[in-house]
């Protein structure tokens, strides 16, 4: 009796474990990025950027871009869910930012993103809308699909 009961205290507590995110933490940078925009066509990254993926508190994985100084870039803080080498960006997303000198704000609406482990680096894919309010008062919308590859620093 007091085996079966261990047992299955050991299997509720591996069966309530989330999935292993371990891989994913930490700080990543950007070194190749491309897509296409409805409203600039294709494009590559010219500059670098960081981001931190950390253990998420409302789910498996947290992704957090970073600004030049290495603090998070506006409160833009997106949720994942993670099974195995993949993270999947759980359900539409927005983030806003403001304070862009070209523009007012810009409100990335993400509605596909996927983050895929690949040996050492990390390759990340999705689809977004883009809504940029320009100082004219006139709103911006733009598709865009993008895929970035990422190493660590």
């Amino acid at each position: 009796m007091r085996k079966s009961l261990l047992g299955a205290l050991a299997l509720l507590v591996v069966g309530c474990s989330g999935p292993d995110v371990s891989r994913f933490e930490g700080t990543w940078r950007a070194v190749g990025g491309r897509g296409t925009s409805s409203c600039y066509g294709d494009w590559e990254l010219r500059s670098s950027f960081n981001i931190r993926l950390r253990e998420g508190e409302d789910s498996d994985l947290e992704y957090i871009t970073l600004d030049e100084e290495g603090q998070p870039w506006g409160s833009c803080i997106y949720g994942y869910s993670v099974e195995g080498e993949v993270a999947t960006l759980d359900g539409q997303q927005t983030c806003v930012r403001t304070g862009f000198p070209e523009y007012i704000e810009m409100r990335w609406i993400y509605t596909r993103d996927d983050i895929n482990l690949v040996d050492h680096w990390m390759r990340e894919d999705g689809e977004a809308v883009v809504e940029t309010d320009l100082f004219d008062g006139t709103t911006e919308t733009c598709n865009e699909t993008y895929t970035y590859e990422f190493v660590r620093p």
